[in-house]
């Protein structure tokens, strides 16, 4: 697959510019050939001389946390200047050590090769797209829930919203709201497939037509014999079938 190079670029002159305000926010530029940085403190000096010890401790933590962010964000921006700088070399694609040109991966080796998160934020996409980072955030929250993980931050997943969006399995767009700010909207590039669903009406083990639908939890009991390959399973009185032990959660109701 040939690499758009002329949509990339622009992609990450976007991205430049994003990074270039955020680092502003957090601190001021010492060399511009160079993108140097450094964290400036929220409150002036003299504030922070008639402050008491409690006071100063949390200017401190506040001083590191917005050090700790701008590190994060300079390396990003020194990723995004390398890549433009490849880009203006007509270097980019090629591969440093041999030279040779590589091909961009498709989307399901990229997908293969995501990290958990990584994967779940692009299913939160693919379930809120066209909406905010703060819309997907919150979908790739309940996303977490359901299968009990503990969600990142909403920072490190607006990085990794530029991550993914870089590999072209996503798309941004800036919205200007005005008073408001900007925000980004983001959406899939790839063709959404979705398994046809098919419901059985028929029978005692049928969905009954205009009665409501409910979602819970549920749990499945794998139980082995000790020594034998044998399984223990139930077979249903009314219904010709088998399975293993199964059995809803209520409610509050502790899975264990």
């Amino acid at each position: 697959m040939t690499i758009n190079i002329k949509n990339l670029k622009e992609k990450l002159e976007e991205e430049k510019k994003v990074l270039h305000d955020e680092l502003k926010n957090l601190g001021v530029e010492v060399s511009h050939d160079s993108e140097e940085w450094e964290a400036t403190p929220v409150v002036s000096e003299t504030s922070v001389q008639e402050s008491d010890d409690n006071d100063l401790a949390d200017h401190f933590e506040d001083f590191e946390e917005r050090s700790a962010e701008l590190t994060e964000l300079k390396a990003r921006m020194k990723d995004v200047l390398r890549a433009l700088k490849n880009i203006e070399n007509d270097t980019y694609g090629v591969c440093e050590t041999g030279g040779e040109k590589i091909e961009e991966d498709k989307e399901t080796t990229a997908l293969r090769s995501y990290p958990l998160h990584e994967k779940l934020l692009i299913i939160a996409v693919m379930k809120a797209s066209g909406f905010s980072t703060g819309e997907i955030y919150t979908a790739y929250k309940s996303l977490c829930k359901v299968i009990r993980q503990k969600e990142l931050t909403q920072r490190r997943i607006t990085q990794m919203l530029s991550d993914v969006e870089l590999s072209g399995i996503i798309t941004g767009k800036i919205i200007h709201q005005g008073i408001h700010g900007r925000t980004k909207k983001y959406k899939l590039t790839i063709v959404e497939v979705v398994e046809p669903l098919f419901v059985k009406t028929d029978d005692i083990d049928g969905v009954r037509p205009g009665l409501p639908l409910k979602e819970r939890d549920a749990v499945v009991a794998v139980v082995k014999h000790w020594a034998e390959d044998k399984y223990l399973c139930l077979k249903w009185k009314k219904t010709d079938w088998r399975g293993f032990i199964i059995g809803g959660v209520e409610k509050g109701e502790d899975m264990a």
